[in-house]
């Protein structure tokens, strides 16, 4: 949990956890935390080791991990892949090894047009670094690299560039809007954007991906709309207990990293270390999912949004989506809704 870098608009801001989870106690906590809630366990799980950054771990660390995993009477005949959110920078060429002997897949996140992200205050330094550690990636895996881009005042008008930029680098992009949460909090009354500010900047990204979309790069959330006729993807979906669980180095379990990042109470859900869990608790913010407006209930794009972000009942981006929605129509991409 903790990190190589301290990012401007970092979502656990002072919540870092200075300390590491062993993997023996890690695998342990996700054995129970499968044998306790009511998953799914008929399609493949996947374990995203996340941050801080996890690389800081190192390599012995996961492969450690992975051994008592197959070694595991339950978690061994579940169906699994493993996955990494990163900054890269500290990626190498044993790292990269290790993510092909086992088949895993990396994702990051960079802020294109932004000062966020920075080395020794130079944000270009920390870019010209990130982009070494992309080409590493991309040459000793051969695979491309998805990544999170989060728009604020400094670059929401750029996103025409971004596109443009991400399909040149061999990236398939998120974009997320700034969150008012850990260090964001200092700064998002100045560099937040509206839902109209975010809406707009979708749209523009959304037209010219009209220009790369055949040539194999993705973006969401446009995707989610053209193949799935609505968004199904943090923190676009309203529906994710059950699909979702947040296990921290302390055994805490969360229902996502942004519940435990705002300290949302009625989504903690026991230590898995101690063997005390509130499934009582977990059936209620199963319940949440569903406490959505009418209007959302009739629209069906989002399905309410993050419940973090509501606002009586409705994702205060409702109007950013449906500005998208309208942008994919209008192109007639969008499935038919049933």
């Amino acid at each position: 949990m903790d990190c190589n870098v301290n990012c401007q608009h970092c979502g656990l801001g002072t919540k870092k956890l200075n300390y590491k989870i062993s993997p023996e106690d890690l695998c342990t906590s996700i054995r129970r935390v499968l044998e306790t809630f009511p998953f799914d366990l008929g399609g493949a799980i996947t374990f995203i080791f996340h941050g801080g950054e996890p690389l800081l771990m190192g390599v012995d660390y996961y492969k450690k991990f992975i051994s008592l995993v197959e070694k595991d009477k339950f978690l061994s005949k579940i169906e699994k892949e493993y996955s990494f959110q990163s900054n890269l920078l500290l990626l190498d060429e044993k790292f990269c090894d290790f993510l092909n002997e086992f088949k895993i897949r990396i994702s990051s996140s960079f802020d294109f047009y932004s000062t966020f992200r920075n080395i020794n205050g130079s944000p270009k330094k920390y870019k010209e670094y990130w982009l070494d550690k992309v080409k590493l990636y991309q040459d000793k895996t051969g695979n491309n690299l998805y990544i999170i881009t989060v728009l604020s005042k400094q670059n929401h008008t750029k996103t025409k560039e971004i596109i443009q930029e991400a399909f040149y680098l061999g990236l398939n992009i998120k974009l997320n809007p700034l969150a008012r949460r850990g260090n964001a909090v200092n700064i998002y009354n100045d560099l937040g954007i509206t839902p109209k500010e975010y809406g707009h900047a979708l749209r523009v990204a959304y037209k010219e991906w009209q220009i790369y979309r055949d040539k194999g790069m993705s973006f969401i959330p446009a995707y989610d709309f053209e193949c799935n006729n609505n968004l199904q993807r943090c923190p676009y979906g309203g529906v994710c207990v059950g699909r979702i669980m947040a296990i921290f180095p302390d055994g805490s379990v969360w229902n996502c990293g942004e519940a435990f990042q705002e300290k949302k109470m009625e989504y903690y859900f026991g230590n898995a270390l101690q063997q005390k869990f509130l499934l009582d608790k977990y059936m209620e913010a199963a319940m949440t999912d569903l406490a959505v407006s009418s209007e959302c209930q009739e629209c069906n794009i989002c399905g309410g949004g993050c419940k973090l972000q509501r606002i009586n009942g409705k994702t205060k981006w409702c109007e950013s989506y449906k500005m998208l929605f309208d942008a994919i129509k209008k192109e007639g991409k969008c499935l038919q809704f049933t």
